[in-house]
């Protein structure tokens, strides 16, 4: 979505409250992916 309209994101990466959504939505794609792993993962 940045590369398709760089102005929709310009907000996002230009003020501090945008920055810190950003490393809040890294961590929770990070925690979610843990999470997911330790569903999916079937011990035989």
């Amino acid at each position: 979505m940045f590369f398709v309209t760089p102005t929709y994101f310009q907000p996002m990466f230009g003020s501090v409250i945008g920055w810190i959504l950003l490393v809040i939505g890294g961590f929770m794609i990070f925690i979610g992916n843990l999470i997911i792993r330790r569903i999916v993962a079937i011990e035989v």
